[in-house]
């Protein structure tokens, strides 16, 4: 029987549902109340934990407006709970997780790795394993690191120190998230029993790039100077900062050092950050009696330099005060409005989150120092639209920084906030109506409910008609593709809305959509094919409505 991995807030869900029965079902909001989380939350870990149910073969109902039952013996729901406990036992890993592994392997090996040494660890075939191994050499070309295979030898990397930093930051980033790298941080320092673990999975194979006593010791001496210096570091920069030196302190204990050309070397050196980044290593070498070479010293520069803090002295380069970032980020979203004919909800976050790139961004940009994207070529890819927009609006940076050329990393950080804020600006819009119907249902108002998903209705074909689809298909066919998808969205959570009022004709469109029974949450169709459909209603003929509505004001009907 095959198993879903669970996070430990989907197990603690199920193992509240176990306590339904058809008498008394769970709601959203008491499963909410119990783990003191909001209903959104919880939504969001159902889709998850129905998947789990179904392919473990135990019943799962929903009643909109009702709540929520597993359907199953005392038995059964003791069978659950047991399922629970051993959750973790077996590990499953996706064709990218298993190539993030072998990088990681394979960026730390000290020799050439046997290939049965993966397909042991991994459990996969020879074959299955090869076609892993051609994709990470296509990767690792832009990085210029070669793969090697040779038969009799083994596998091992090719490549300068710099690069493989690069890679070694690159995998750890796509790995884990932000609030994920934070969590498992402060995790393995906290347990020291888990220092030795063998335990073969991704987050543990990634901080395994560096020995935990190091990163416990590089945490202490960055907290120690951001109090001496008065600066703060946000999450993602503090983050930042703590694995670039990590990997540079672990590096250079094994051996490996990296160089920077003099001329940018002696740029760095006249910097504030320098003093800065100088205290860091001369720290660092009495903790773990080590040599740093000044190379280093500008590298830890650079990362203090781009990061989001500010020290109590004068900014070199650009008067950061006097010039005017927030009209600059509000200016950036206007024009990409006007681009769009659209109006972003949360405004005022997205200007806020786009300020707060635009600071340490326009210091990288006065000193050209590059900032890694790892996402530079999916953002331009999926979001071209939104990226060429954002490459427009940017333009006024050149003329207020004096730079010749905006970085396509910086113009795709900016992209990448804006892309999300219009997303979300309708999953939020249908997500808060699913919250808003589902209170309504339950309390009767079943009118109100019915105004405000009409109102969707009404705002979807707006959507439709402004756009001119029929038009942009020529014109712009990525926009119309995008126009299209979120049509399709629309008319998907529609027919979660609208079943508990118009269950027959919600199948007619589920059947031609090729929907499963819908969740009470946002849902979303990312591909499949639009089967044919019968007309869902009868055109009404506006004489003869009008006439019907005259009829029954005459007989006061």
């Amino acid at each position: 029987m095959k198993k879903k991995k669970l996070m430990s807030r989907q197990k603690q869900i199920i193992q509240i549902l176990t306590k339904s029965t058809n008498k008394n079902p769970i709601t959203i909001s008491t499963i909410a109340e119990i783990l003191n989380i909001s209903s959104r939350t919880v939504l969001r870990e159902m889709p998850k934990i129905e998947e789990w149910l179904d392919e473990n073969g135990f019943n799962f109902i929903k009643k909109p407006g009702v709540g929520l039952i597993i359907d199953e013996s005392l038995e059964n729901q003791q069978l659950i709970l047991e399922l629970l406990e051993v959750e973790n036992v077996q590990k499953e890993y996706s064709k990218e997780e298993r190539k993030r592994i072998i990088l990681s392997e394979l960026l730390i090996a000290k020799e050439p790795l046997k290939l049965f040494y993966f397909t042991n660890q991994l459990k996969v075939s020879e074959g299955t394993l090869s076609n892993d191994l051609d994709g990470i050499e296509d990767w690792l070309k832009a990085f210029d690191i070669k793969l090697i295979r040779r038969q009799g030898v083994g596998i091992y990397l090719e490549g300068n120190e710099k690069n493989y930093r690069k890679v070694l930051s690159d995998i750890l980033y796509k790995t884990l998230d932000e609030k994920e790298l934070i969590k498992l941080l402060k995790k393995s320092l906290n347990n020291p029993n888990t220092e030795n673990s063998i335990e073969f999975s991704i987050e543990n194979r990634m901080l395994n790039f560096i020995d935990k006593t190091i990163i416990k010791g590089i945490e202490k001496i960055v907290s120690e100077l951001e109090e001496k210096f008065n600066f703060k570091l946000i999450d993602s920069d503090y983050i930042g900062l703590v694995v670039h030196i990590s990997l540079a302190v672990q590096r250079i204990k094994n051996g490996e050092k990296i160089s920077m050309d003099k001329s940018s070397l002696s740029e760095l050196e006249i910097l504030p950050e320098f003093a800065v980044a100088t205290e860091i290593t001369e720290k660092l070498e009495k903790v773990f009696t080590i040599e740093i070479p000044k190379d280093e010293i500008g590298y830890i520069t650079m990362h203090l330099k781009g990061a989001r803090l500010r020290l109590n002295k004068v900014e070199n380069d650009i008067d950061l005060d006097n010039l005017d970032i927030k009209q600059i980020s509000n200016y950036i979203i206007t024009e990409v409005e006007n681009d769009f004919n659209i109006e972003i909800i949360n405004k005022q976050k997205l200007s806020k989150d786009i300020y707060n790139h635009l600071v340490p961004a326009i210091s990288r940009m006065s000193m050209k120092l590059n900032i890694r994207n790892p996402l530079l070529e999916n953002i331009k890819e999926q979001y071209s639209e939104i990226y060429h927009s954002c490459e427009n609006a940017c333009e006024i940076l050149k003329k207020i920084t004096k730079i010749d050329k905006i970085p396509e990393s910086e113009v795709a950080y900016i992209a990448m906030h804006i892309a999300a804020a219009i997303e979300e600006n309708l999953k939020n819009e249908i997500l808060n109506l699913y919250f808003y119907i589902g209170d309504n249902i339950e309390e009767g108002h079943f009118k109100e409910s019915l105004n405000e998903i009409m109102a969707l209705c009404k705002k979807g074909n707006k959507y439709f008609d402004n756009n001119k689809v029929w038009d942009l298909l020529s014109l712009n066919p990525s926009m119309c593709k995008d126009v299209i998808y979120n049509c399709i969205q629309i008319i998907v959570n529609l027919s979660n809305l609208l079943y508990p009022f118009m269950p027959n004709t919600c199948k007619k469109i589920k059947q031609s959509l090729d929907l499963k029974d819908g969740i009470w949450s946002f849902t979303e169709k990312k591909e499949g094919i639009i089967r044919e459909c019968d007309i869902l209603f009868t055109k009404i003929d506006k004489k003869r409505a009008s006439e019907e509505v005259a009829r029954l004001k005459e007989n006061k009907i």
